[in-house]
């Protein structure tokens, strides 16, 4: 009886835990939930309120002069970017990895980007990596740099071409220069951290230290791994890895943009290289917003369809050139990335054999 009565306190005593777990659990998931279904439901409104203020024979129209040989073009240097991409993650990561790998890293990377909502698709470079065998500080620390650099590139891009726009909406103007002051500032912040290395990283450990969080395993296991991501930068730093990564972030730009201009060519829209920049440059920058969602449908065509308008386009031709833009460099992406996830799958299968 008594040996009864102990197993079903003990049962009790489980099933409370379990009810508690579930409890303490679900939240955070409810959040997640809300936070996805709110994401969805913008881009979804998105998509509808631009297809909204176009007709059939817009789209029609548009098609019907598309230039198929500056799309051809525009995905021949889209591809090429990828091995620039690839050329500098194989000087980062000092020849470690074989050149031919990270090109198949980098267009899986690629495509968890471009699917993923925030960047998310970020976290793909770190985990392929990992099969083989880089330092889990090394493989944050070079996706943090090749970001350094893109984002330092980038902006003195836009800044220099936002300097040369005229006769623009005052309001769109305005939140130009609101847009080029803050990446001046993110920029002496970026190039400080590079050459700070060693402040920076006491700067963290005090203000751990200040607010107690120190004391709990979890928090002392990710500042130690920003810690040695930090410190990793060190390897970087030598004037010989900065400038020959500088010249390939560089390049991979220049294609880039050059990419953007025949894809827009393509759908007859005649604008200059220097609007080409900024609106390629804004193009870049929509994944980190919060409200990007899967493929960043809608909020890309809404994002292009809104400086292009400014740039004197008319907004039923801007919307369906923003449509057969990201479609077409969607697709491609997709198609590139599955290749490169089987070859991966392949050469698992192979490796196991």
């Amino acid at each position: 009886m008594n040996t009864y009565k102990y197993q079903n306190i003990n049962q009790n005593t489980g099933i409370q835990k379990m009810s508690e777990n579930n409890t303490s659990e679900s939240p955070s998931n409810k959040s997640n939930i809300i936070k996805i279904s709110v994401i969805i439901i913008i881009s979804l409104f998105l998509v509808w309120f631009l297809l909204t203020r176009i007709t059939i024979d817009d789209v029609k129209n548009v098609f019907s002069e598309v230039k198929p040989i500056y799309i051809i073009l525009g995905l021949i240097f889209y591809s090429l970017s990828y091995v620039f991409r690839a050329l500098r993650f194989y000087f980062l990561l000092n020849k470690k990895v074989k050149f031919k790998d990270l090109l198949i890293i980098v267009f899986v990377h690629n495509m968890m980007n471009t699917i993923l909502p925030a960047r998310t698709g970020e976290l793909s470079y770190i985990y392929l990596l990992k099969k083989h065998k880089i330092p889990l500080e090394d493989r944050i620390a070079t996706l943090a740099l090749a970001r350094i650099f893109d984002f330092i590139i980038i902006a003195c891009f836009l800044i220099t071409a936002i300097l040369f726009l005229r006769d623009l909406p005052m309001v769109i103007t305005s939140i130009f220069w609101v847009v080029a002051l803050c990446m001046i500032i993110l920029i002496i912040i970026l190039t400080a951290l590079l050459y700070y290395t060693d402040s920076f990283k006491n700067s963290i450990n005090r203000f751990a230290v200040k607010l107690k969080i120190n004391r709990f395993k979890t928090t002392n296991r990710m500042m130690k791994v920003i810690e040695d991501t930090i410190m990793s930068f060190k390897k970087f730093k030598s004037q010989r890895i900065l400038l020959k990564n500088s010249v390939i972030s560089l390049s991979i730009w220049i294609i880039l943009f050059i990419t953007y201009y025949f894809f827009i060519r393509a759908f007859r829209i005649e604008l200059s290289f220097i609007e080409i920049v900024v609106t390629g440059s804004f193009i870049t920058f929509l994944p980190i917003l919060p409200i990007y969602g899967a493929g960043g449908f809608g909020t890309t065509e809404g994002a292009i369809t809104i400086i292009m308008v400014a740039f004197g386009i008319a907004e039923s031709h801007a919307i369906v050139a923003s449509f057969g833009i990201h479609i077409i460099g969607f697709i491609y992406i997709i198609i590139l990335g599955s290749i490169a996830a089987l070859l991966l799958g392949l050469k698992r299968n192979t490796k196991k054999l």
